[in-house]
């Protein structure tokens, strides 16, 4: 019961968009009836769509501490549940609002625990302006606040709030590590996976193959992490799929490695409580951006599928991240 559905695919290394779709769609030969009852739907929600992504972000979060050095894959780190920031007035939770105790990095990231990425985004440093400025670095080396440049018309930004031009509390900073309070395209969410998976070369995304007898050269924007952490980081993506159950599940394909990660965002309604706003609520954004690859450790595409508005079929400690 979606209100939307969009997904693209694309080539990690060459940036080329492999297929790219989004429902509801419409008939191209029934134009002018779209045009007069819908013309929303020419808008392209993969390129010109903005929302918050969940727990997807959490591999961003990821990156920044493992590039500081703050933690290993392997660190332990205690999942109390819930935890409370500013002093007390403010909390942030658990899915399941249940605390799973002392686990590694790894596999916190793969279970998806809000608390853990907020301890770990935390700890980027014990001045929280330079935490904040160190996430938010790393999202923007990422591409994210910035059109990605792909040859298509209405890209947008997207939302990426700069620390250094409104200060960030400790609840921003631990809302931003799980992917609420920043606002990203499913395009974006796609070049920036594949840039994680691909080496670590950012790359520009086209879908014209050639122009004429020439095809199009795959443009770089230079490194934005280590080959090391490359690799670190499509293990880190298989270890979310292989270690949870209901993920394994759903996702392994014989003959092949899968990698990814998943998010399930709260969806925020401004109109509601008399304009004081609310979270929606049992509908939410959901989000899986993975690899797909025939060697072990070399990914050979990179998958971004969005769910706008669903309902959740399951009930379970996945539902929510």
């Amino acid at each position: 019961e979606a209100k939307s559905v969009s997904a693209v695919v694309m080539n990690p290394y060459t940036g080329e968009i492999l297929a790219e779709a989004s429902y509801p769609s419409y008939d191209g030969n029934d134009y002018a009836a779209i045009a007069a009852s819908s013309p929303a739907r020419f808008i392209d929600p993969i390129v010109s769509s903005v929302y918050e992504p969940g727990s997807v972000f959490k591999m961003f979060t990821a990156v920044a501490a493992l590039e500081s050095g703050s933690v290993t894959t392997k660190t332990r780190i205690n999942d109390t549940g819930t935890l409370k920031l500013d002093g007390g007035r403010s909390r942030i939770d658990d899915a399941d609002r249940k605390a799973k105790g002392w686990m590694t990095f790894e596999d916190a990231i793969a279970w998806s625990r809000n608390v853990v990425a907020a301890k770990v985004a935390l700890g980027l440093d014990r001045d929280i302006r330079t935490a904040s400025s160190m996430l938010h670095s790393t999202w923007t080396r990422f591409g994210f606040g910035s059109p990605t440049g792909i040859d298509l018309a209405g890209e947008v930004r997207g939302i990426v709030r700069d620390p250094a031009i409104s200060t960030w509390r400790q609840i921003d900073l631990a809302n931003g590590s799980f992917g609420q309070g920043i606002a990203v395209t499913p395009l974006q969410l796609a070049v920036a996976y594949s840039t994680m998976v691909n080496g670590g070369q950012r790359i520009t995304p086209h879908v014209v193959k050639a122009v004429g007898m020439a095809e199009t050269v795959a443009a770089t924007k230079g490194r934005v992490i280590a080959p090391s952490l490359s690799k670190t980081m499509v293990r880190m993506m298989n270890h979310v799929v292989t270690l949870v159950p209901f993920y394994r599940d759903r996702t392994l394909i014989d003959g092949y490695e899968v990698g990814g990660k998943t998010g399930t965002a709260q969806i925020w309604n401004p109109k509601a409580n008399g304009g004081r706003g609310a979270w929606k609520r049992d509908i939410f954004n959901y989000s899986f951006i993975g690899y797909i690859a025939r060697d072990p450790g070399r990914p050979d595409l990179v998958v971004a599928v969005r769910i706008e508005e669903g309902k959740p079929t399951i009930k379970g400690p996945g539902q929510l991240e």
